[in-house]
């Protein structure tokens, strides 16, 4: 797979933008019928004074227009910083040139950017539409990118190729599909991709178009169902540099149903620095209990929709949950028998019945909460109790050290590799990688720790994790081998020292440090080495995440249409491979019918366009995704475009991992 990424421009493009901006500082651009991806960027190039829109009072852009030969020229006059020449009469050096974009032909000729359309080099062919691969020259010429090796199109040759591998190199252009192997030469260019386009050519971030939601996220603590509806304040604002259109705001995520916007959501614009409030109440009227939550969009005109999460806590009217008592940190030895009771209180009387998970090898507990047994095995286990009285369960938890044998003179215990996923990390990554990769806030994640010993052992150590956060502080300890292994396998969890850390105490603030064998109980050669990092705390980087929406289009191929009435099997995958915290997901009600009689890469292609124009017809902002029975079980198995909302995945084996790749490419991921 291909990769390409602006590292620099030419000093030729720099200038030519930086005259630009000194020269056309225009108003923050009005177009009324602009959005999507490229919105952003239009403005940006409208602000940069390249384009003026369509009609004379500058309202319309006309995104979906095909660009002219003649357009073209202007665009990339413009862009330059180029004088126009002469006037918009009958041009000296092409005879079917004149009008309003004369002077700015004249300007890219004389640049020697174009020589015409004819060998003579006396047309231009103004009215002529401009295709993918004629605007990779225009952009390659005017910016003087040079050609750069392995950026390579299968469907690219002749006399355009080394331009487009040229805009491909500098970040102008990924392709015209999701893996990134097609350019679609031959493709006329719109002017919303013309937009684009010209944006990344001169290096333009339309980032100053920016909202900012706080608090972020928003939690309303515990709400008794039946009681008068908790409210919180959120401040919107305009933290760009141009005044923004707010379009819709709206909740969404599987708790929508108990949040409600009650003042400030409709559509209004602010200027920078300016702010409106929104009033959001939480009523848990549909929850039977437990914690809730949901997602708070905010839409605008320019730029992507701005999530944040809302969290809330429901308890059963009149109902608590039961409490369980902490044994606190227990200790043992291999061969000792065990017969504990649990014990809980309930206020409301409810009769509780008892479970575990992660009690030490040899070991069960009964309904009632009796734990019996006997230890067979060293290590240190991280137990869970929970007692449920049928509304909502109190847990508790707490360590259980089973002790090995003691170590021989000279041994070492060292700990110099940690980190938290939700997902597998790649074999053999570098620690400085790992420690660097985020978490989803609000998402339980897997503490692990590679502990090393000297020597062949079974000195069972205990490993404690310490964490602090804006939600408090803590500590877990983490199970693992009672013979610690001298090369832990990055393959085997078993190897390891681990334990969910969760998902309470993962938000944006979290830091962490690991310790083996805290209490000084193990005699080794070197103490230095037990912690991790060696001092301080480890940051994390913990992000908020928005729900994944997502709907599935059933596409009708010779007659056959995938069945979708359990759409979470295709979806399975997503949580696991992905950095998602909650899916919403629907099916369409109206499959897309195919007319081509094989599912050839053409059909998959021009499929894609469909769902994507689907999208857009039904005013929808979730993510697209086509299912297919292609009619084959050996071939391409899905497509999607890197960085927009569209996809398409077969229905046949593997089919959850499939869609969870492709939308890897729409969440702007290569392979």
């Amino acid at each position: 797979m291909r990769t390409a990424r602006r590292t620099s421009l030419l000093l030729a493009a720099l200038t030519a933008t930086t005259l630009l901006f000194s020269l056309a500082g225009s108003a923050a651009s009005t177009f009324t019928d602009v959005s999507g991806p490229h919105a952003a960027n239009i403005h940006a190039i409208a602000e940069a004074g390249v384009t003026a829109g369509c009609n004379s009072d500058g309202t319309l852009y006309c995104p979906a227009d095909n660009v002219s030969r003649a357009q073209m020229a202007t665009f990339i006059a413009r862009a330059l910083g180029l004088d126009p020449i002469g006037g918009t009469g009958q041009s000296a050096r092409f005879t079917d040139v004149s009008g309003i974009h004369a002077p700015n032909i004249e300007a890219v000729a004389q640049a020697g950017i174009t020589l015409g359309c004819n060998s003579e080099g006396t047309l231009f062919c103004p009215n002529d539409i401009v295709n993918r691969a004629q605007m990779a020259s225009f952009i390659a010429r005017g910016f003087e990118f040079p050609v750069v090796g392995g950026f390579d199109f299968s469907d690219v040759s002749g006399p355009h190729a080394d331009n487009i591998s040229a805009i491909a190199a500098a970040g102008v252009t990924l392709g015209c599909n999701g893996d990134g192997t097609l350019y679609c030469p031959s493709s006329p260019v719109r002017r919303d991709q013309m937009g684009s386009f010209i944006a990344r050519a001169m290096g333009i971030d339309p980032t100053p178009y920016r909202i900012t939601i706080s608090p972020d996220p928003i939690s309303f603590g515990q709400q008794s169902l039946g009681d008068t509806p908790a409210s919180l304040q959120a401040a919107v604002e305009n933290t760009g540099e141009n005044a923004i259109t707010i379009t819709d705001t709206t909740i969404g995520g599987e708790g929508q149903d108990d949040f409600a916007i009650t003042s400030g959501g409709g559509s209004v614009t602010l200027q920078p620095g300016q702010e409106r409030t929104l009033w959001i109440a939480y009523d848990p009227v549909s929850a039977s209990s437990g914690t809730e939550v949901a997602t708070l969009t905010v839409s605008t005109d320019v730029t992507d929709p701005v999530v944040v999460y809302l969290y809330g806590s429901a308890v059963a009217a009149g109902n608590q949950p039961p409490t369980v008592d902490n044994p606190g940190e227990l200790t043992g030895d291999v061969g000792d028998s065990i017969s504990m009771q649990i014990s809980a209180t309930d206020t409301d009387g409810d009769d509780l019945t008892f479970s575990a998970t992660g009690l030490p090898a040899g070991l069960a507990i009964s309904g009632s909460g009796l734990i019996s047994g006997t230890l067979n095995e060293s290590g240190t286990s991280s137990v869970i109790i929970s007692a449920d009285d049928t509304f909502t369960p109190g847990t508790t938890q707490f360590s259980w050290y089973v002790a090995g044998t003691t170590p021989p003179a000279g041994f070492d215990l060292s700990l110099n590799r940690f980190y938290i996923t939700q997902s597998v990390p790649a074999i053999d990554s570098s620690q400085a990688a790992i420690d660097q990769t985020p978490v989803v806030a609000g998402r339980d994640g897997l503490a692990r720790a590679f502990v090393a010993a000297s020597e062949s052992n079974n000195s069972a150590p205990i490993v404690r994790l310490f964490w602090q956060s804006s939600a408090g502080s803590g500590t877990v300890t983490l199970g693992g081998p009672g013979a610690v292994p001298e090369t832990p396998a990055e393959s085997q969890i078993s190897d390891t020292f681990a334990a969910i850390l969760g998902a309470a105490a993962i938000t944006g603030d979290i830091e962490v440090y690991v310790m083996i064998d805290p209490d000084n109980v193990i005699a080794e050669s070197d103490e230095t080495n037990n912690r991790y990092p060696a001092s301080g705390w480890l940051d994390l980087e913990a992000v908020i995440v928005p729900t994944l929406e997502i709907t599935l289009v059933p596409i009708t191929f010779n007659g056959v249409t995938p069945d979708l009435s359990d759409p979470s099997e295709y979806i399975e995958d997503v949580l696991a491979m992905m950095p998602v915290a909650a899916y919403d997901i629907e099916v369409r009600d109206t499959p897309y019918a195919v007319a081509a009689t094989t599912f050839d890469w053409p059909t998959w292609s021009s499929t894609l366009s469909e769902i994507a124009n689907l999208r857009a017809t039904d005013g929808s902002t979730r993510m697209y995704h086509g299912i297919v029975d292609p009619g084959y079980s050996s071939g391409i198995a899905g497509i999607g475009y890197i960085g927009f909302p569209a996809a398409i995945s077969w229905n046949r084996s593997g089919k959850a991992g499939v869609v969870a790749h492709e939308l890897g490419h729409n969440f702007s991921l290569d392979h």
